[in-house]
């Protein structure tokens, strides 16, 4: 019985974190091919200063788990987010898109109230 009330339990911690940052099926794709390339499932998406906008994003592979990370769980990868991050991240959704020669993950933010021409920072 205690196994079936935690996995009563996951699902709903699970939909929590996920609702923070929204995956296109394309981005899952892509980080998943990635994960196995490099045997890292996690990445870390953050904002750190910089750029014209005040902010910019941080999209790298996560080795290590800081205090007050926030994992979201997508199955075969996960992101991590920095606390101080997270709320300006809620509401994301994570593309992966090609045009022309070009491809690249983009940061669909709706929280960004502004974005500089480059497309290299944001701000809130």
């Amino acid at each position: 019985m205690e196994k079936l009330s935690v996995i009563q339990i996951e699902p709903k911690l699970y939909q929590e974190n996920k609702s923070i940052i929204e995956l296109t099926d394309e981005a899952y794709s892509r980080l998943h091919q990635r994960a196995e390339k490099e045997s890292c499932s996690a990445f870390r998406v953050a904002l750190v200063g910089g750029g014209c906008g005040g902010y910019k994003y941080l999209f790298d592979y996560c080795r290590s788990l800081e205090p007050g990370d926030v994992t979201i769980d997508y199955g075969q990868i996960s992101l991590v987010l920095d606390k101080q991050s997270a709320p300006y991240l809620r509401g994301m959704t994570l593309d992966y898109v090609i045009e022309g020669l070009n491809e690249e993950f983009r940061f669909i933010n709706p929280n960004a109230t502004y974005s500089c021409g480059c497309g290299e920072s944001v701000g809130f």
